[in-house]
């Protein structure tokens, strides 16, 4: 008699790792992945109904009823006995290492990875793993099954994301997380969310993300937006096949983002920082599934959330954040195509370079800058690209191509025939270009000239814009000091102090301080006692 075959008590590996199977396995469908295993496997060691339900403890119609979709597996003992008995590692179904799996995969499971459902995930998510963080999102049997199965209770998932979100902080409560693991953390949640909102109904995830406004990113819109536009965006997130982008909601966006600069025009960096980064997670996370024709705007509102996080970072003298956020819009804007914006963005680089006392660094993002600029029609932001090359040869100091740097800015906006500019650099005018002349004759050592521009620039800035304002006090202050005029430096520096009391800027009240302190030589007279008084009682000492 023939000896009967010995069937396989595991998958063969290129059963196991074929993209249909971890396909099934990553969206717990386990009727899919009964009959792929089926159709995958030959006589002699074909995967029968039979041999599937012996291998994983399930009768035979069960198996049959799965195969037949006539059942959804939704419980987790019944995932771990599938997974035990097909020998499928646990993180397929994002379960933790089963037992049986070698020691050096028993770490923790990362998150369940969904990028496989997206073709173009590859192309579009632009940020590299990162391992900084303390650990990965970790997700135990219970919370992978949870997150897998039917919409639950808002306080559910609060619960749930609570208990393990913790899995991505750092270890120190207190320690700042780099942007680039923020958006590293980002993406994973962005994942589980997705895999959890597969089969919820677009109401339902509404409910849920206005609960979660803190967790998810579609929050960062849903206080700035119409109820109708609140459904469009949990549309999109939830059934992006169904639910297309649309020019209106990338318009609000655009609105929020446009609010947040005068904002931060008038208050400083931190009153806008949270909700720019906020902005800026949605439009990553409708990038995604946005149509081919939309594609560049919504690449250019993700390139401009990225640059005024930046410039956010760089007034809180976050330089490190500055220059990641900086360089992540630079790739979007030139991805884009938008030749302003990348003009723009090198602009905003080499103002933090020069300000880092990396003038030579400075004059290279300038000329660059100068150089996209030129193929543009917007002569605002030519002078503007002239402005910041002034500061970096000022610094450097190159005192002829600083001054005719200055005059080229200034001839050019002469040129600017339209009063009501609102283009990238809206906020540019003579009032601002008059007070980087006073910023670069203090380079260059001249504070009489730096004196008289002040003054000029005082009398012509915008009071809306009140950093600017500041800042220009602070340097007519500092003119002062450098002539030995001290009463009336010591009288601007309290005036300045006193909006950098309302106004978040870190770089304004670090200029306030560092004025302060050339005046040493002279802290024993009534007028500098008089000026530390109201530094303290702005709380500025």
């Amino acid at each position: 008699m023939a000896r009967r075959h010995q069937l396989p008590d595991r998958l063969p590996p290129a059963v196991r790792d074929h993209s249909e199977v971890v396909r099934a396995c990553h969206e717990w469908n386990i009727g899919r992945l009964f009959r792929v295993v089926n159709n995958l496997t030959e006589e002699p060691a074909k995967f029968t109904v039979t041999h599937i339900g012996r291998l994983c403890g399930l009768s035979v119609s069960r198996v049959g009823e799965y195969m037949k979709d006539a059942h959804r597996v939704t419980a987790v003992g019944i995932i771990e006995r599938i997974a035990d008995g097909l020998h499928i590692p646990g993180e397929r179904f994002g379960l933790t290492p089963r037992p049986w799996e070698p020691s050096s995969t028993a770490s923790k499971s990362r998150l369940t990875d969904f990028q496989h459902l997206d073709d173009t995930t590859s192309e579009q998510l632009t940020t590299p793993p990162i391992r900084q963080l303390n650990a990965e999102l970790v997700l135990s049997k219970a919370s992978a099954a949870w997150a897998m199965t039917p919409i639950q209770t808002p306080a559910n998932l609060a619960a749930l994301l609570m208990q393990y979100l913790e899995s991505l902080a750092p270890s120190d409560s207190n320690a700042f997380v780099a942007p680039r693991d923020y958006d590293y953390a980002f993406d994973q949640l962005v994942q589980f969310l997705t895999g959890w909102a597969h089969n919820m109904n677009r109401r339902e995830l509404l409910c849920t993300l206005r609960t979660l406004s803190w967790a998810t990113a579609a929050a960062s819109i849903v206080q700035a937006i119409d109820l109708e536009e609140q459904e469009r965006v949990a549309s999109v997130l939830s059934k992006p096949s169904r639910f297309r982008l649309d020019a209106t909601m990338i318009e609000h966006i655009e609105t929020v983002l446009w609010s947040c600069q005068r904002q931060d025009d008038k208050l400083g960096p931190q009153a806008a920082l949270d909700t720019v980064l906020a902005q800026r997670n949605l439009a990553r996370a409708l990038l995604r599934n946005c149509p081919a024709s939309l594609r560049p705007r919504m690449l250019s509102v993700l390139s401009n959330a990225s640059r005024h996080a930046g410039w956010l970072s760089f007034d809180l003298n976050n330089f490190d954040s500055a220059r990641y956020y900086y360089e992540d819009a630079r790739a979007l804007a030139h991805e884009a195509e938008n030749i302003e914006l990348s003009a723009f963005v090198l602009c905003n680089m080499s103002h933090l370079a020069t300000w880092q006392r990396k003038p030579r660094i400075g004059v290279d993002y300038a000329v660059a800058a100068g150089e996209w600029a030129k193929r543009t029609d917007d002569v605002p932001l030519q002078a503007y690209a002239a402005d910041v090359a002034a500061r970096a040869y000022a610094a450097d100091g190159q005192s002829k191509a600083c001054l005719a740097a200055l005059d080229a800015a200034g001839t050019a906006l002469t040129m600017t025939s339209d009063p009501q500019y609102s283009g990238y650099v809206y906020f540019y005018d003579e009032g601002l270009h008059t007070s980087t002349r006073c910023s670069c004759h203090l380079e260059l050592h001249e504070p009489q000239r730096a004196a008289n521009y002040a003054e000029q620039s005082l009398k012509t800035l915008d009071r809306s814009y009140t950093r600017n304002v500041a800042l220009a006090t602070v340097n007519l202050g500092l003119a002062r000091v450098q002539c030995h005029e001290i009463d009336e430096a010591a009288c601007l520096l309290g005036d300045a102090g006193e909006i950098a009391a309302y106004n978040s800027s870190a770089r304004l009240i670090g200029q306030v301080r560092q004025v302060r302190a050339g005046m040493e030589s002279w802290q024993h007279t009534t007028v500098v006692r008089t000026l530390d008084d109201r530094l303290v009682s702005y709380g500025l000492t």
